[in-house]
């Protein structure tokens, strides 16, 4: 006999394929995105499946009675190994979801780490502008009151005839490019608003590019800002003397941050076995699926069914069969 509904494989082999789709992607999340093992699994849950079903199919088609009974025990053990790997899947599939569902968490902390990269430039750009501002009003102060000054003045200027606005526009230039901010390389993932649940994987492969870049970019800053100490090291010294310009001595830059480093494991931390209903849902379908060729398969008339003939004797069997016994 062959089965009815050829359809049926179809649908059976295009399920296998979407577990196999889904447990590679779950297995790569809990494993930190390592490739090798998430395709061995996502093979293994294709292949098995579909292997199964063809065992099982052909032990409900056996034709001759005297296998009727071996046929019986090869249908429970395939059985037995569909639903390891259904129990398997689901926790699989379970997984896929949980970290799915965890989209907006994962999109809030590298929104927030976009935004702490922003708010780390412009705390810096102001720190800039403070030591610049400060660092123009002293020398503009020395330039047009030498009288009195003429010590600090030369120290400052090295020769009196260069104290003018000229060296001073220089002076504060050369100081402001010291302290620049050089072009940071920023996550590409870091600048989109939205995440897809297919851009996930792109997220966790850059986990550590996301964590290091506030990192990164402190660590740049901070050199920069002790780049050149030459207006800190005069203000701390002749600062007092010019309070009542406003002038004041800035502490070095620094910024407080957090990184993303927390965001790995929203794709490594399961939450339970079954924690979604879609994990139910596509269990059950995915399993009837699977079954579709062995359940429309038909069993031979002389066979008493599964149970019955797991329960038949031996000396049964060849009773039937026109052997008897000696």
């Amino acid at each position: 006999m062959k089965s009815k509904f050829n359809l049926g494989w179809i649908l059976s082999v295009g399920a296998a394929l979407v577990l196999a789709a889904m447990g590679f992607m779950s297995f790569y999340y809990l494993n930190g995105g390592k490739l090798l093992w998430s395709i061995i699994v996502a093979v293994c849950l294709l292949v098995v499946p579909i292997v199964v079903c063809m065992q099982l199919e052909k032990a409900k088609l056996c034709s001759k009675p005297f296998y009727f009974k071996k046929s019986a025990v090869t249908e429970t053990v395939m059985l037995g190994i569909m639903l390891v790997v259904f129990v398997g899947g689901m926790g699989l599939i379970n997984h896929f979801f949980t970290v799915n569902g965890r989209t907006k968490q994962i999109e809030d902390i590298v929104a927030d780490q976009r935004q702490q990269l922003d708010s780390m430039t412009a705390s810096y750009n102001d720190y800039v502008n403070r030591r610049v501002e400060n660092w123009r009003s002293l020398l503009e102060e020395v330039v047009n009151n030498k009288v009195g000054n003429e010590q600090f003045c030369e120290r400052l200027f090295e020769s009196t005839d260069l104290a003018d606005m000229t060296k001073v526009e220089f002076m504060v230039t050369n100081l402001e490019g010291n302290l620049s901010i050089l072009n940071d390389s920023v996550p590409d993932v870091m600048n989109r608003e939205k995440l897809s649940w297919w851009q996930l994987p792109s997220v966790m492969n850059n986990v550590d590019e996301i964590s290091g870049a506030l990192q990164a970019k402190y660590n740049v800053l901070a050199e920069r800002a002790k780049n050149d100490t030459t207006d800190m090291t005069i203000l701390r010294e002749y600062g007092e003397a010019y309070t009542d310009l406003g002038i004041t001595v800035p502490e070095y830059w620094s910024y407080s941050f957090t990184t993303a480093s927390e965001v790995m494991k929203c794709f490594t931390e399961p939450d339970g076995f079954i924690s979604s209903i879609w994990t139910v849902i596509c269990g059950l379908v995915g399993i009837l699926l699977f079954l579709l060729p062995y359940l429309t398969a038909e069993r031979d008339s002389r066979s008493k069914g599964l149970f019955k003939e797991l329960l038949k004797d031996e000396d049964d069997d060849e009773e039937e069969n026109g052997i008897g016994r000696l």
